[in-house]
């Protein structure tokens, strides 16, 4: 899953990118 490291490592600093990807947020919770 190289999307949910990528949105780990960028911590979500688009919102786009989180509404395009929804495991974006399954991986910014495991982060948190």
């Amino acid at each position: 899953m190289p999307i949910t490291i990528e949105v780990d490592l960028r911590g979500i600093s688009t919102p786009e990118e989180d509404r395009l990807t929804p495991i974006s947020l399954a991986g910014a919770s495991s982060s948190r």
